[in-house]
């Protein structure tokens, strides 16, 4: 018995996951659609990548077990945007994958480009035949800035919203908030006092997330829009949180953690700190947690770069420097055992 178009649809969503541009997703659902109706049987296999997931891709064959599948960092790949799927067929039961690229593997490309889609297998350096996208004419370092396309969608020739959601034309029941902001869950559709202090945070962090540049005062109005859900979801996104555009104790805790230190207080840092060629890896610990093994949630990688140098913003512990990596502010232990050179 052929495999039903329901499961293909239900096991691609699943996938997908939560944080796909919604005219990408329903672009892929319709690119399964019409290859089903041609016999061939689609599925995808990946959407939306945290940049904590795409770190452990990128470290897969490199610093980690296995293949290497990918050369981009995290926020180097359209999958950590939500814009791009990446596909393979299925046997005519469903239940072993194909990544045979055939003459059926080319026709869903041709689909998925006769709705909108660029190909990986059209691309003259790296190759990814699995790999369909969306850019909307934006480059890379647009979307790294905070950028998102405004896409079409050419699924029945309708046009459907750009990548923001659909509102209404005025919003006029907020419901107000007070007291101060300590994780409890805020979102759209709200305004008061601990929306305006998570704005300030978003604004306040490094790289900020919020502001609304050439706004007044940078858009911190204390109204929880959906120019403050973008950056929420943004911020989740770069931090490899869970994707939902809702401010609550992850968020929280996560900009506290990365909050800049004040600067009436004396600064301890000063100096660079060298890590050699000869380490492999370098274990790096989030600022709230002790620097011991256990708690190392993160490796820097020396040997692959012929070494690495960072500036030195603090030394919270003994043996113990603070330093900006891409995952923002880590700590990491310099003590005499080591190879780090401190100058």
């Amino acid at each position: 018995m052929a495999v039903s178009l329901n499961t293909l649809l239900e096991r691609s969503i699943r996938n997908m996951g939560s944080g796909m541009n919604q005219v990408v997703k329903e672009t892929a659902l319709e690119v399964i659609k019409r290859s089903y109706k041609e016999g061939i049987y689609v599925q995808i296999s990946d959407g939306y990548r945290s940049h904590a997931e795409q770190q452990k891709l990128y470290n897969q064959g490199r610093t980690t077990s296995g293949n290497i599948v990918t050369n981009a960092k995290p926020g180097q790949s359209l999958h950590n945007y939500g814009l791009a799927v990446d596909y393979f067929i299925v046997s005519d039961d469903g239940q072993k994958a194909i990544w045979t690229v055939n003459a059926k593997w080319k026709r869903v490309a041709a689909i998925g480009k006769s709705l909108g889609f660029e190909w990986g297998g059209d691309w003259s350096s790296f190759k990814d035949y699995p790999h369909l996208q969306m850019t909307g004419g934006l480059t890379l370092s647009q979307l790294q800035a905070g950028k998102r396309p405004k896409l079409t969608s050419k699924v029945d020739d309708t046009i459907t919203a750009p990548d923001q959601k659909v509102e209404s034309e005025t919003v006029t029941n907020w419901i107000k908030v007070t007291g101060d902001w300590k994780g409890q869950t805020l979102r759209n559709g709200q305004y008061g006092k601990p929306v305006k202090q998570l704005q300030t945070m978003l604004s306040k962090n490094d790289p900020p997330f919020y502001p609304n540049k050439g706004a007044k005062n940078n858009g911190i109005d204390e109204y929880y829009g959906d120019d403050t859900e973008d950056a929420v979801e943004r911020y989740q996104s770069y931090y490899g949180l869970k994707r939902d555009g809702l401010a609550g104790k992850e968020v929280y805790g996560s900009l506290k953690e990365n909050e800049p230190k004040s600067k009436s207080k004396p600064s301890q840092a000063k100096g660079t700190v060298h890590l050699p060629a000869s380490a492999k890896t370098w274990r790096t610990y989030k600022l709230n947690v002790k620097p011991v093994k256990k708690n190392s949630d993160w490796s820097l990688t020396p040997a692959r770069y012929g070494g690495l140098t960072y500036k030195i913003l603090d030394k919270p512990y003994p043996d113990v420097v603070t330093i900006k990596t891409g995952r923002g502010k880590r700590n990491i232990y310099v003590g005499s055992g080591t190879s780090a050179v401190i100058k």
